[in-house]
């Protein structure tokens, strides 16, 4: 367990980028296996619910 409030924050804010870094990976992975799916657009694609810096 963390003891420092700033390793508490860096904790926090890691676990958060790693979410959001697991879902862009995970689409570009998918989007690199199935190229012919990117020809028509991809409109119904889902975001992440946290923005970037949350």
């Amino acid at each position: 367990m963390a003891n420092h409030k700033s390793s508490i924050k860096r904790i926090r804010s890691n676990n958060s980028k790693r979410l959001a870094n697991r879902y862009y990976a995970k689409t570009m992975r998918n989007a690199l296996r199935h190229p012919s799916d990117g020809k028509q657009g991809r409109s119904n694609c889902k975001t992440p619910e946290r923005g970037f810096f949350d």
